[in-house]
């Protein structure tokens, strides 16, 4: 058993998980607890935390877990790029959201020992294609998002050698049909989630070189239901996401031939921010 001695105000929240061997996710000990004061773990278990205000400002009183941090939420909070100076020295951690915090380029150029990353969020960062590089030698990296960052068509330079991407989300992300083609050697691409960008019927046909592709958000686009035809070679394709509301019947009909293909209002709440709804065309 080992202890953790941490601050007597509450760094956030945390949950206390245990690898799962063999199956690629984490099984929950517990629920959410504050993380403060003593915390007791066992050497094979590692923490989820939700950082609050207090935990994004004192991050320094987090590297008494350096060894057992695995997920690390500080979204929208008050972290800039001495906190991800910090961050980085994690490098147990799998999971890390730093989305809309004020971290720029050179506080992300200092993630890169973060060689364990599997999941990342960099929505709404003032990063450039320079960020990006931090990523690229990262070996177990499957998902990214990017939402609202503003990367642009460069940015696929750096995301194509992400070779390990099966997840990717670059919502609001100014790309366009030169971006899926610049990305096509991620070969074991999944779920790409592209809605509010320029994408037209050209860049749906450049998605079929994802032959492992199982979901696509392609509402907001410049995307016809013509164009969401071609998704039909793709073959483990299981859902899309687009704009249904408002669709002719005959529009909707012609959907209907995507057989097998759970069909989905892309702008329900559930998935995403309502924020994000507004059309853009």
């Amino acid at each position: 058993m080992v202890v953790l001695r941490l601050p007597a105000e509450s760094l956030g929240k945390a949950k206390i998980v245990r690898p799962a061997l063999g199956t690629g996710t984490d099984w929950a000990k517990d629920n959410a607890f504050p993380l403060k004061g003593i915390v007791r773990l066992r050497a094979d278990e590692r923490l989820h935390v939700k950082l609050n205000y207090y935990g994004a400002t004192h991050l320094e009183a987090l590297r008494i877990c350096k060894p057992f941090l695995r997920r690390l939420e500080c979204g929208h909070l008050e972290v800039d790029d001495k906190g991800a100076a910090i961050i980085g020295e994690f490098t147990e951690l799998a999971e890390l959201d730093i989305s809309g915090t004020d971290v720029t380029d050179k506080g992300v150029q200092q993630l890169a020992n973060l060689r364990k990353l599997e999941e990342v969020n960099l929505s709404f960062l003032d990063v450039s294609r320079a960020g990006l590089k931090a990523f690229t030698n990262m070996p177990s990296l499957t998902r990214l998002t990017m939402n609202g960052a503003r990367l642009g068509d460069d940015s696929a330079e750096e995301i194509s050698k992400m070779k390990k991407l099966r997840v990717l989300w670059p919502i609001h992300a100014l790309v366009t049909d030169k971006f899926i083609e610049r990305i096509a050697g991620l070969k074991d691409m999944e779920e790409i989630y592209i809605q509010r960008n320029d994408i037209t019927d050209s860049g749906v046909k450049k998605l079929l070189v994802f032959k492992k592709l199982r979901r696509v958000n392609l509402s907001d686009t410049k995307v016809t239901v013509q164009g969401l035809l071609a998704l039909k070679q793709l073959p483990h394709l299981e859902a899309v996401l687009f704009r249904i509301n408002g669709l002719s019947a005959k529009d909707r009909q012609l959907l209907g031939t995507l057989k097998g293909v759970a069909l989905e209002d892309g702008t329900r709440a559930k998935d995403y921010d309502a924020d994000l709804f507004a059309p853009v065309h």
